[in-house]
């Protein structure tokens, strides 16, 4: 497994560029240059708040830590770019938004074409502004605690959509082929952290001028 982490030292050949200054302050930056649209990003915050730690609970229920942990997930679309569910809606991001506090996993798809693979980035993009809400993601939480209570077609918002699920849905629309087992109705972070059909993409961080 590779994970990219904000304490880990940088390795080759120094980068310079224009940053936000949290990154600038880390003296050092992401190599995304071996990232393709249609990877994907897993995030673990360093310090969980109360929602994360949440997430992490209701996770923990059916896989062990090294998924468990994952809270976030972000579609890159170009290089240090990615696409996410946010509190508001679906909206564009960057990896310097998170790797100063964040773990961060990215994956791949494998043996998937690259024009392929692009095509689910594009895919994701069609979701910009589409709402994410709290109370989807509750709703999760309360499935996996009272499964038989709460059958999956039931949810309080049709078109609500959270980060997982944004990348599975973008997955499966172009591929013809589930990102997890089929039978797994609501897609959770841990869900693609663990699952067989991606491989990870190894990312350093290199030296910042």
């Amino acid at each position: 497994m590779h994970i990219l982490s904000p304490d880990q030292l940088p390795d080759g050949t120094p980068v310079d560029r224009i940053v936000p200054a949290r990154i600038r302050a880390l003296k050092k930056i992401p190599d995304v240059t071996c990232l393709e649209p249609g990877d994907f990003v897993l995030c673990k915050p360093v310090s969980p708040d109360g929602v994360a730690r949440a997430i992490q609970m209701v996770q923990g229920r059916s896989f062990s830590d090294i998924h468990a942990g994952w809270t976030h997930v972000a579609i890159i679309f170009d290089k240090d770019r990615w696409i996410e569910a946010l509190t508001r809606s679906v909206s564009c991001g960057s990896v310097f938004d998170r790797c100063h506090n964040h773990h961060l996993r990215f994956r791949r798809a494998k043996g998937l074409p690259q024009e392929v693979r692009t095509a689910v980035a594009l895919q994701a993009m069609t979701y910009l502004r589409t709402r994410y809400t709290l109370g989807q993601a509750g709703f999760l939480g309360l499935k996996a605690f009272f499964p038989q209570m709460l059958r999956s077609r039931f949810r309080p918002h049709q078109k609500a959509i959270i980060c997982s699920q944004l990348f599975a849905d973008a997955f499966t629309e172009m591929t013809d082929c589930p990102a997890v087992p089929s039978h797994v109705a609501d897609i959770m972070p841990a869900h693609l952290s663990h699952s067989a059909v991606f491989e990870d993409v190894a990312v350093s961080w290199r030296p910042l001028i």
